[in-house]
């Protein structure tokens, strides 16, 4: 025990070089992860302290003669209250506040401070507690994303839920889309956490919502799907007109008559990961307008990207 002990204080002491605070605590700021739930949901904020930035646990830092405790603030640098735990809705559990549930005025800064006569540090964990977006089930500030590619399968998992997990029991999660119960297609299955897509459709795009139950509570979170095209080295194929076959127009002009091939330029998502957008797939420039005929006797031979045709070949009469 007393190696461990002498372990804890020379990694404390090897970190309070680096940024002490007015009162010689070294401050971490705030911490990369934040807690975004909604109203009335639960949740546990972890002392991120004792995940990542020091190698001990909660026991072994109170093997050590460190208290943890935990201030609140409305953000930084504002003026940090010691928290009154009341030890139904909001409870102080080893390393972690839980709150059962949340309140809209529990949003703000989380500090967690380990302490001894010698040693002090702190970091700051942010939570925001929102409402449902009007008519939803999510609100859309606090949703996942995700991309699956067109034809490939695609496994969506309910996120951050391991807490409200009961160990060697299946979870009994609900998924919606669109906030609505729905018949799913033999092509998706449900494994666990997870809904897994076998073939990944256009119509797949949306917002996935996990249902699970955490005692006389609910959580949620919504996933947002979009749908790329698959990637490739190919180059587009044209689809009109046909491969291999010139497309000859004539047209008027003044005294000059000009033939040229029309080459059909693809606005194609094939090369690259733009969100598939709605049907039609591709857009054709399939008909030259009398100002675009304007623009071909102005600039005969040179490639109007902006009209979405390519002048390859003229002769004179």
């Amino acid at each position: 025990r007393k190696r461990i002990i002498t372990h804890l204080s020379l990694e404390l002491s090897r970190f309070t070089t680096i940024s002490p605070d007015t009162d010689g605590c070294t401050d971490w700021s705030v911490d990369y992860k934040k807690y975004q739930v909604l109203v009335g949901e639960p949740v546990r904020i972890k002392c991120a302290l004792f995940y990542g930035y020091i190698r001990a646990n909660y026991s072994l830092a109170q093997s050590a003669g460190l208290s943890l405790m935990w201030y609140k603030s409305s953000g930084p640098g504002d003026f940090e209250e010691p928290i009154a735990f009341d030890g139904t809705r909001m409870s102080k559990e080893e390393d972690s506040i839980w709150f059962r549930p949340t309140l809209v005025q529990d949003s703000g800064l989380y500090a967690c401070v380990i302490r001894n006569s010698t040693y002090c540090m702190k970091v700051s964990i942010s939570l925001t507690v929102g409402e449902n977006d009007t008519g939803l089930c999510y609100n859309s500030k606090m949703k996942y994303f995700e991309k699956a590619e067109l034809s490939k399968s695609k496994e969506i998992s309910c996120p951050d839920i391991e807490d409200f997990l009961i160990p060697y029991r299946e979870p009994e999660i609900l998924w919606y889309k669109e906030c609505k119960t729905k018949t799913w297609r033999p092509s998706i299955v449900f494994r666990k956490d997870t809904l897994v897509i076998r073939e990944v459709r256009e119509d797949d795009i949306g917002n996935y919502t996990c249902e699970l139950k955490y005692g006389i509570f609910v959580v949620r979170r919504t996933t947002e799907l979009t749908v790329t095209a698959p990637l490739t080295d190919k180059p587009p194929k044209l689809l009109h007109p046909l491969e291999n076959k010139m497309t000859i127009q004539e047209t008027q002009l003044g005294k000059l008559q000009v033939y040229y091939t029309v080459q059909i330029l693809l606005i194609s998502y094939i090369n690259t990961q733009r969100t598939i957008p709605p049907p039609p797939f591709f857009f054709f420039c399939m008909t030259i307008c009398k100002s675009s005929f304007q623009l071909v006797k102005r600039h005969l031979g040179r490639i109007r990207h902006k009209d979405k045709v390519y002048i390859n070949k003229y002769n004179y009469y």
